[in-house]
């Protein structure tokens, strides 16, 4: 390199140096030229595949695994943590995605109540007083309810919430996993009325209860919230916050994650939104009736019965989703006349006895199939294209196509 610059120094070859740059600047831009050109394609190329996989459609599926089904038809079906949670009257078991068991806990019961939350199981009697936990490696411990349960919630340790009820009184307690009284509230209807649903959660530090006075003739519903943490004993009966709204029954409550609330009521849906005392943060009014609710940990759904003439569709339902700050993603307008209806992160599945819908939150239906057999349930796995198809006869894992 030296000695080509050297011959450039006397002033006769100025000429023969600024060619000499010349066609170094023109090979410089042809390699940018190239590269631009390489990285536009490639671009295009990503756009177009995302394109074509948003706009895709299936129509048919392929049996990756199958099993008969050797239990009770009464035996009912979740997902719990990328896997299948089984239970009925005689036990709980967890299988893999092609239906191997990883564990069964035995019991009698005749109405069993499940519910879980992050790595945890709790399964109870309804009306009866046992309450199993569980996890992932199985069993954890048993509690033994007070009086008749109603209803359970459990957290992500293992705590468990339970609402009981007699003759006099409904009662709401709070359980460790091996069966430790945590907390004790006896709830009388002529303070607060009628306890119809309750939320945990995920920490097992706040508790959100939906109760419903009638006593002076139209519904009204007080929306409370519990903390048992070290804001909560402080206050009175460790209540931190209360919502009441008249003529409106809200028989729904969910946290959706461990500060967000949604209460879903007969007319309206309230957000609420709060660490250690939730407060509320949003309140839809909805003049439509609710036909379902759905929700996972950062959206909620509604379907409704599509009775608006203002809208401009034949189809026989209106499906909206909405983020967890109640601001409304998509609609989507379909005629299945479903039975199930669920939420994974990146889908919505309606299921009915013989057709499976599967729509994305961009409204696009991916899916829809009707079976030979009658369907179960549908439960969707961490895989995109990949559920687990749960008919009266086998246990499926498929992949549509």
């Amino acid at each position: 390199m030296k000695k080509i610059f050297d011959r450039f120094k006397k002033k006769d070859n100025f000429e023969e140096l600024e060619e000499y740059q010349k066609k170094i600047l023109e090979h410089k831009n042809k390699i940018f030229r190239r590269i631009i050109s390489i990285f536009v394609i490639g671009l295009a190329i990503v756009v177009c595949w995302g394109v074509f996989q948003y706009m895709r459609v299936y129509n048919d599926y392929v049996i990756l695994s199958s099993q008969k089904r050797s239990d009770v038809k009464s035996a009912k079906f979740e997902e719990f943590n990328g896997n299948i949670l089984k239970y009925s009257q005689d036990g709980i078991s967890y299988l893999d995605l092609d239906s191997n068991e990883i564990w069964n806990h035995a019991y009698s019961m005749q109405d069993p109540i499940v519910s879980t939350r992050e790595d945890y199981i709790a399964v109870a009697d309804q009306k009866g007083n046992k309450i199993y936990v569980l996890n992932t490696k199985g069993f954890q411990g048993e509690i033994k309810a007070l009086k008749p349960i109603r209803q359970i919630r459990v957290a992500n340790q293992g705590v468990v919430a339970v609402l009981m009820e007699d003759e006099n009184a409904n009662y709401i307690c709070c359980y460790d996993k091996k069966g430790n009284l945590l907390v004790d509230s006896e709830v009388r209807l002529e303070n607060t009325g009628y306890p119809i649903n309750i939320a945990f959660s995920n920490d097992g530090q706040k508790l959100a209860v939906s109760y419903l006075d009638i006593s002076e003739g139209l519904p009204r519903t007080e929306v409370a919230f519990y903390n048992f943490g070290s804001v909560g004993q402080e206050e009175v009966g460790r209540l931190v916050s209360s919502y009441t709204y008249e003529e409106t029954i809200i028989p729904e409550i969910e946290f959706l994650n461990n500060d967000i609330v949604a209460a879903f009521g007969d007319n309206k849906v309230v957000l609420y939104e709060g660490a250690q005392k939730p407060k509320e943060i949003k309140k839809m009014n909805i003049k439509q009736e609710i036909r379902s609710v759905f929700q996972n940990k950062e959206n909620f759904g509604l379907v409704f019965e599509n009775k608006d003439e203002t809208r401009d569709t034949d189809k026989k339902y209106q499906m909206d989703l909405y983020n967890k700050s109640g601001e409304k993603i998509v609609t989507v307008d379909f005629d299945m006349d479903y039975t199930n209806i669920k939420l994974n992160d990146k889908r919505i599945l309606l299921s009915s006895e013989k057709e499976c819908s599967i729509f994305t939150f961009q409204g696009v239906e991916k899916f829809h199939y009707k079976f030979p057999d009658e369907l179960v349930t549908v439960i969707p796995t961490s895989f995109d294209r990949q559920f687990i198809l749960i008919t009266s006869k086998e246990t499926q894992r498929i992949q549509i196509k």
